[in-house]
């Protein structure tokens, strides 16, 4: 008979990951975790899987520590395999943008280790298994239904899904059947990425980190003939490191409607730029506030935030690393890569290649071009990916957990527990990472996530601490 776990994790990418390394660190002897995971990676997720050297972290080694208590863990574990003849010259201050399949490695190494010193205290048992359903059993435990048909019992569950990748932001009636073999929607993942010859004309929808990834993928392999699309043409802002302006605090301590928000933050970053300064420095003074002040918005600014002004934010929020940034730039002088402000609306087939029908940005004139491959870029539908996952929709369905109000992924409290239906906190199930980004916003990235990890494992492990507690006073009595 299988065991009774005290937490599922389902899902070890990054957020999953570091959820079980802290869960390592406080639940008491004796628990049993278990890593549900389709592919029984650990740690790589969607951002750290590639083994691309030219995709490098978006930033520098000294900001990106999976330990929130712990700012030059990942520094001292480069230094490490520096020791031990490893990797390149890491700057003692750790301005350097290395590999994400580096940092994989790190975030795997970190686990390793976690489950090394709690051997024998904490039985730690990988499950590579899709989940599909969690239902209630009549002990009140969660039971996890996988594809393969075993189930797993635990009395605490926490979704890590991390991002997905969906089909290209188009209607299917808007593309011809015979294109379909000539669309990529995940460049990820989609082994035709590596047919594109160095001849093919290619449409990059979408001009943010994922095409980034996707246009040195392709350039490195000679391919000169990329366009990239969007609706603002807008690319990614390069980071600069050292910094050259410290960062500036924003003050805003009370709730504010978006637009004077908005103009609050534009003002500030003004101001500085006026004095020499560098704007980056009001963005990254922000970010501390960033999960408050989104949740002091009322419903409706966050839509319009999302409508509006979300593009905006996030090329100067999510920038690229220094040397991306420069090889971007050059396949643009080179005319290798062209970047378009527009919409796609439709695509057909003319002489076997998939036909664009596209509309520039500012002119109500619809233009149709050819090409090669049509490769989907764009920024992910969150809430529509991440509710037609079997697990997510049957949880939906079963009443158990709701999408958020804005529609970009589940809903939760201030704790990441699952609200359910009628928006009480579900018992045991919490979720984190990219699918809470409806409540917090700012959590697609390590330093959020990290602490997220942090303060879930230390409230599932009191929560454990307690029930066993009230246990040992029953037998007692």
């Amino acid at each position: 008979m299988d065991p009774i776990y005290d937490v599922a994790i389902i899902g070890m990418g990054f957020a999953g990951t570091a959820l079980a390394v802290q869960l390592m660190a406080r639940l008491p002897q004796g628990s049993r975790l278990a890593l549900v995971s389709g592919d029984g990676a650990i740690g790589e997720g969607l951002a750290y899987a590639t083994r691309n050297p030219l995709h490098l972290l978006n930033v520098p080694v000294y900001r990106i520590s999976m330990m929130p208590d712990d700012p030059h863990h990942f520094i001292r574990w480069l230094w490490s395999r520096q020791d031990e003849g490893g990797d390149g010259t890491i700057p003692a201050a750790g301005y350097s943008y290395v590999e994400r399949s580096l940092y994989a490695a790190y975030v795997r190494s970190t686990f390793d280790r976690a489950v090394a010193e709690r051997s024998g205290r904490i039985a730690v048992r990988p499950v590579m298994a899709r989940a599909e359903r969690i239902d209630r059993s009549e002990e009140g435990l969660h039971r996890i239904r996988l594809a393969d048909g075993r189930t797993i019992d635990s009395r605490f569950v926490a979704l890590c899904l991390g991002n997905g990748i969906g089909p290209l932001p188009l209607p299917p009636d808007r593309v011809a059947a015979e294109a379909r073999g000539r669309i990529i929607d995940d460049p990820f993942h989609d082994a035709r990425l590596a047919e594109i010859g160095p001849e093919a004309r290619v449409l990059l929808v979408g001009t943010g980190l994922t095409m980034v990834d996707t246009a040195l993928t392709l350039a490195e392999r000679g391919v000169g003939a990329l366009t990239a699309l969007s609706r603002h043409g807008l690319l990614p802002q390069a980071q600069v490191e050292p910094r050259p302006t410290p960062v500036q605090p924003v003050e805003i301590d009370s709730p504010v409607p978006l637009t004077a928000l908005f103009a609050m933050v534009r003002g500030a970053a003004r101001r500085l730029m006026a004095e020499g300064g560098d704007w980056r420095a009001v963005i990254d003074g922000l970010r501390p506030k960033t999960q408050r002040l989104w949740q002091s918005l009322s419903a409706a600014d966050r839509r319009r935030f999302l409508r509006h002004l979300n593009a905006y934010w996030t090329i100067h929020r999510h920038r690229m690393a220094p040397a991306v940034f420069e090889r971007l730039a050059a396949l643009k002088d080179a005319g290798r890569l062209r970047v378009v402000a527009g919409r796609v609306g439709a695509i057909g087939m003319a002489d076997g290649r998939p036909a664009v029908s596209l509309r520039r940005r500012g002119t109500d004139v619809a233009e149709t071009i050819a090409f090669d491959w049509v490769i989907n870029c764009a920024a992910l539908d969150r809430g529509n990916l991440i509710g037609a996952q079997p697990l997510v929709a049957a949880l939906y369905d079963a009443g158990a957990a709701r999408p958020d109000p804005i529609g970009l992924g589940i809903d939760v409290d201030a704790a990441s527990r699952l609200l359910d239906a009628q928006g009480r906190p579900g018992p045991g199930l919490f979720a984190l990472g990219p699918p809470t980004v409806g409540r917090f916003f700012e959590i697609t990235a390590v330093a959020e996530i990290r602490a997220q990890a942090a303060a879930v494992a230390t409230e599932i492990a009191a929560e454990i601490a307690r029930a066993n507690g009230s246990a040992e006073d029953a037998r007692a009595l």
